[in-house]
């Protein structure tokens, strides 16, 4: 026989020593919060390269090897210039890469190779990577530029994106109680029971962050609405961010 489920209010129990806590005001958790996107975007942007790198070098092999040196070692010599380009065309049709002439696109389809990479014999090869930017108006005549982000495939470029903050904010927060942002600016995370934060609690907060953009950026407001200033990240984790308590320093 099931065993019906009641309502407990000692779930809901809130350590004794949070009523003293100072919380912080929102500009400060704002700051926090912006120092650590900084320091996100160099690790995310690496580890979306390495997942595009990598997603081009099992599929296309000898297409990675012409984008690499397009991007870090053009060679110098024709007939090495000629190979590269052999295997670049491909990618530059398959990837739609910006200021490609229809006609080489419509010789790869075709199969002709050669001679799609001898329309481009004289081109310039940009290998371009946009942070949240998109294409420019124009560019200039003879010029190729392929955004390396489109190298990624869709689900692949989600998890980079999605995976270095989710263990940055999940870790931090589960072993120290505050992520480098908000030591910065004197902040720590601490639940509502006094326990430690688990790693899966950690993964859960950040995952609702997400609820912020849910609400278009409205959520916010409830730095200044809600009185004890908890996001939904907070309220999904049971959390609060206090600043943190500076240890007097022994006496000698």
């Amino acid at each position: 026989m099931a065993v019906e489920r009641v309502f407990d209010p000692k779930t809901l129990a809130i350590a004794a020593a949070l009523a003293s806590r100072t919380l912080p005001s929102p500009r400060r958790r704002l700051a926090a919060f912006a120092v650590d996107y900084c320091l996100l975007l160099a690790p995310t942007v690496a580890t979306a390269l390495f997942f595009s790198g990598l997603a081009l070098r099992v599929t296309d092999p000898a297409g990675f090897r012409a984008v690499r040196q397009a991007a870090f070692a053009f060679p110098e010599e024709p007939a090495a210039q000629r190979a590269m380009m052999r295997d670049l065309t491909p990618v530059l049709a398959r990837f739609d890469a910006d200021g490609l002439p229809a006609a080489v696109k419509a010789d790869v389809e075709a199969g002709d190779v050669d001679r799609a990479a001898d329309r481009l014999k004289s081109a310039k090869i940009l290998i371009a990577l946009d942070l949240g930017g998109g294409a420019p108006a124009s560019l200039p005549p003879g010029t190729i530029r392929l955004p390396i982000e489109r190298l990624i495939p869709v689900g692949l470029r989600n998890a980079a994106l999605f995976l270095v903050p989710a263990l940055y904010f999940a870790i931090a927060t589960s072993r120290r109680g505050t992520t480098i942002g908000k030591r910065l600016f004197g902040l720590e995370v601490v639940r509502l029971d006094g326990r430690p934060l688990s790693l899966l609690q950690g993964l859960e907060r950040f995952g609702a962050y997400f609820a912020v953009l849910g609400t278009l950026g409205l959520g916010l407001l409830d730095l200044w609405r809600n009185p004890n200033r908890r996001l939904a990240h907070d309220l999904a984790a049971e959390t609060v961010v206090v600043r943190r308590r500076i240890a007097a320093a022994p006496d000698r």
